[in-house]
């Protein structure tokens, strides 16, 4: 094998297989295919593939330790070339080589084809798995964030004991048969950030899902976890009478909160605020054993009652951040409160601690 690559692109393909969940043996398989360099990697029942574009001189595939070329300094322009048991490598004046090690990758591709059935636009789909997975309360290797495709409909679904989120999103394509799994939100964000091209495609088999875009090939299993009815609870309780509900302006109420919180930064989920309704106002109070804090946000309508509500500081201000529109509708019922926006196609819910 002989071949020119920039060594950015080089870099950036060892740092991305490198970095999936899972992959613990940072072996990498390097192969010439069709005009660039092919890099395969595996791990804990993932499988990865990642090519990007190269001047091949000579054909053929080596194992390298992934970490070995990922720490060296290369330049603008990177050479490599097996050389017997070795890869050499010659980068502006940096030049070497790295003993090559045995070929643990090829025995885990997978053994059968996984379809991908729907397409995804992949700056949508990003911006809709980072407005709803949130980081869980306590570390949770069930913890997943739920897909749904059916239809002409994607939906977005994550839970944990206190929070709840429900997102929709339009397909461009009609879905024929339902994909319902349950996939960790830290590989889809890396899969979405590092992948190019329009889309993201979408397939499941056997508990392997495969996700593919025009430089990537991922297949990893899903979670097997219990998935909650989230969208059934969200609609049982917004048909009961709710305490009351404001519209607010998304930047400014986290702005608002943060401002509040911001003397009891670093003490973690322990962190109680209050979000007293009066009138046209919201009183956003913050005790900590270092002080207290208080902030004042104007409401455009008045409540029709005033009430206060007590919630944990960071899942609230968690919540507030993944909300991407202009605003939002707030309502308050005894156990908990919820954030809706676009005609309810985002809602999330957070439990409260008390109400009066």
């Amino acid at each position: 094998m002989h071949a020119q690559v920039d060594s950015k692109k080089l870099k950036s393909a060892l740092d991305f297989l490198v970095a999936l969940p899972g992959f613990d043996d940072h072996t990498i398989l390097i192969s010439t295919k069709d005009d660039g360099l092919y890099f395969e990697g595996a791990g804990d029942g993932s499988f990865a593939a990642v090519s990007i574009p190269a001047n091949i001189m000579a054909s053929g595939s080596l194992a390298v330790d992934a970490d070995y070329m990922r720490n060296l300094r290369l330049q603008k322009e990177t050479v490599i070339q097996k050389q017997g048991s070795r890869l050499t490598f010659s980068s502006g004046r940096l030049k070497g080589d790295i003993v090559l090690t045995e070929d643990s990758v090829s025995q885990h591709r997978p053994s059968k084809e996984i379809d991908c059935v729907v397409q995804l636009n992949r700056e949508l789909f990003l911006a809709a798995i980072k407005q709803t997975a949130f980081a869980p309360s306590l570390p949770d290797p069930s913890f997943g964030l739920r897909l749904i495709l059916e239809g002409r409909i994607c939906k977005f679904i994550c839970n944990d004991t206190y929070r709840a989120i429900l997102y929709f999103q339009d397909l461009p394509q009609w879905v024929e048969k339902k994909l319902d799994i349950v996939i960790s939100p830290d590989v889809l964000k890396h899969i979405c950030s590092k992948a190019t091209g329009d889309h993201i495609s979408i397939g499941v088999r056997d508990g392997i899902v495969r996700t593919k875009a025009d430089n990537l090939d991922v297949t990893f299993p899903a979670i097997q976890a219990q998935a909650d009815d989230v969208e059934a609870f969200l609609q049982e309780v917004s048909e009961t009478d709710s305490l009351g509900s404001v519209e607010v302006n998304t930047s400014e109420f986290l702005d608002t909160c943060r401002a509040a919180s911001s003397l009891v930064k670093g003490l973690g989920f322990e962190v109680q605020l209050t979000l007293a309704f009066k009138g046209k106002t919201v009183q956003i109070d913050v005790e900590s054993p270092h002080g207290n804090a208080q902030a004042e946000y104007g409401l455009e309508t008045e409540v029709k009652k005033d009430f206060h509500v007590l919630l944990n500081s960071k899942y609230l201000i968690d919540l507030l951040k993944m909300v991407q529109e202009d605003t939002f509708n707030l309502q308050v019922w005894e156990a908990l409160i919820i954030l809706s926006a676009d005609d309810n196609r985002y809602q999330s819910s957070l439990s409260t601690l008390s109400v009066e």
